[in-house]
């Protein structure tokens, strides 16, 4: 077998656990959000609720309290991804970066460099067309893997589950429109800490429009955080690239925002087909995404 075929086969059946990890944990939407890493199929995650009321007491039992349950899911799918690694262009691509000052090949072998870029690769696709603009249907594209956050709202709204805060474009009047999807938040919910997920043109177009507002820079914590005025320090402004240049603002805890793996699944794993001077490699990752709870959230119109 060649000697580059054989040196990345090897590296995928030895690293394969790895790779995979690298693969999820390159995906922004599993630092911005929750990642729940052990989704076999589907994950059930039926709310209750319960809604009475308190009287002086008289002995009657006419104020009975009713109690009802919302079904939601959090299901993942399998994405394939095919490459054919022809060895002479990239390990022309790994002399280019071994050459470089400062770097020793043998920090940076020429297998381990080119399977971390196919996994980027693999991430880039699914954090750009999957994350937000996604759609499950039956089609080979990566929009087509899942169901994305910006179509799970779309959903809720169609359905009258959600109601959105009517702005029209967020790329003018800004501030007094987040400020408005902020304060439409249930009151028992504005104590809690929660960031304020934006597109990043949503975003630069709130840090001018305070500045020409206030005529200063906006407000950060200490931790160089942008916050909303009139969150108590609570809400925190944070652009997301899976957002994907949408204008919807989302403002709900971190924890509410799913995304769901199999992590310990042998069905994630990164098969091999050597070839005299090529290597045809599939690679099979399981992805889903839900918003647990519909309550504390808010979003705007516009998308």
């Amino acid at each position: 077998m060649n000697p580059d075929v054989s040196k990345l086969v090897g590296y995928a059946g030895t690293f394969q656990k790895t790779l995979i990890t690298r693969l999820v944990n390159g995906l922004q939407v599993t630092q911005d959000c929750t990642l729940r890493p052990n989704i076999k199929v589907k994950e059930n995650m039926t709310k209750l609720f319960v809604s009475g009321d308190v009287k002086p007491y008289d002995g009657v039992r006419d104020t009975l309290a009713k109690i009802s349950y919302e079904p939601r899911s959090l299901e993942v799918f399998i994405g394939q991804y095919d490459v054919d690694i022809e060895t002479i262009a990239a390990r022309k691509t790994w002399m280019a970066e071994v050459m470089k000052p400062g770097v020793n090949p043998t920090d940076l072998p020429f297998e381990q460099l080119t399977w971390q870029a196919v996994m980027d690769d693999f991430a880039t696709k699914i954090n750009d067309n999957t994350v937000w603009n996604g759609r499950r249907a039956v089609a080979k594209t990566a929009s087509s893997l899942a169901t994305g956050f910006g179509n799970i709202i779309k959903d809720e709204i169609a359905a009258g589950f959600i109601t959105p805060v009517i702005t029209g474009s967020m790329l003018t009047d800004t501030v007094a429109k987040v400020e408005a999807v902020y304060k439409s938040l249930p009151t028992k919910y504005r104590r809690m800490k929660m960031p304020v997920y934006c597109a990043y043109n949503v975003y630069d177009a709130y840090c001018e429009d305070y500045a020409a507002r206030f005529g200063t820079q906006p407000i950060y914590n200490q931790f160089q955080q942008l916050v909303i005025r009139h969150s108590e320090g609570n809400a925190v402004l944070k652009p997301v690239t899976w957002m994907a240049g949408s204008e919807r603002i989302v403002i709900t805890p971190q924890s509410n925002m799913l995304v769901g793996t199999d992590l310990l699944s042998d069905g994630q794993k990164i098969l091999t087909d050597p070839k005299l001077y090529s290597l045809e490699a599939g690679i099979l990752m399981a992805i889903g995404f839900q918003i647990e709870d519909l309550e504390p959230l808010a979003v705007n119109d516009h998308v």
